[in-house]
């Protein structure tokens, strides 16, 4: 939870506004994954999302190969992954993500709001304990490292 209060808060210095987080998730892109041109309000039930940010779990070129982020205007165009960059933009931004080729992309994803009404927190917090939280907050992290540990140990034994 640390990484996503850190990139919320960040946005919202950057934007002078409030935001909250609409919906969170860990992604893990493999061979073949890929979106096309799109952006993130692009349905009825998506439209309270006003920005959405990706920050990288690993590195392109080294992890995977493939992958790339790409708006379709505006600059930079393209967005190469590295630990802890963070890619945010308007939930209006139209954009894609390349097939990634081969190894896997990881990727803390986050969209937000303006709307309390649609505040993911709001959502879940009152559904869950103390413990359970924490819980939780423990299992997210031990998925991460073992997805990480994974790929060093492809990379290690590929050499």
């Amino acid at each position: 939870m640390a990484a996503r209060e850190a990139v919320r808060a960040a946005l919202e210095a950057a934007l002078d506004t409030v935001l909250l987080v609409e919906f969170s998730g860990l992604i893990s892109w493999r061979p073949g994954s890929s979106i096309g041109w799109h952006h993130d309000a692009n349905r009825p039930y998506l439209r309270q999302r006003s920005a959405s940010a990706v920050c990288y779990l690993n590195t392109a070129g080294v992890d995977f190969e493939g992958g790339t982020f790409c708006f379709q205007q505006g600059s930079p165009l393209t967005v190469l992954a590295a630990p802890g960059r963070v890619v945010a933009y308007s939930a209006q931004d139209v954009h894609r993500v390349e097939p990634v080729t081969s190894g896997e992309r990881f990727t803390l994803t986050l969209w937000f709001t303006e709307d309390p009404a649609h505040s993911e927190d709001a959502r879940l917090l009152p559904q869950l304990s103390g413990g359970l939280l924490l819980l939780l907050e423990w299992a997210l992290h031990v998925h991460v490292l073992l997805h990480l540990m994974a790929a060093v140990r492809e990379r290690c034994s590929s050499r």
